[in-house]
């Protein structure tokens, strides 16, 4: 299973780091020692925040209101190395 670090290198083909870099004006290098930084803080918040099923909920119910969220899913994907099969097909 990818950790944190690579799912997010590569979110978007690789493309969000290069984002962030260009967002904040950072070098690759710059940019990948700040994520690396951060990481454990925003971990342990995304953990807090999903303690409770509340806490869950809210973060599906925003997941939800993505717009181009389904489209992430629209073909077989590949997430933190497991693939799954979007097909909409109903067993008879």
């Amino acid at each position: 299973m990818a950790n944190l670090y690579e799912v997010l290198a590569g979110a978007q083909q690789g493309k969000a780091m290069v984002g962030l870099s260009r967002e904040f004006g950072l070098s690759p290098q710059q940019t990948q020692a700040a994520v690396t930084a951060l990481l454990p803080a925003i971990s342990m918040g995304l953990k807090q925040s999903t303690a409770t099923p509340e806490g869950l909920g809210d973060l599906f119910a925003l997941m939800g209101r993505q717009p181009d969220l389904h489209a992430m899913y629209a073909s077989n994907s590949v997430i933190c190395g497991c693939a799954y099969p979007t097909t909409n097909a109903v067993a008879a």
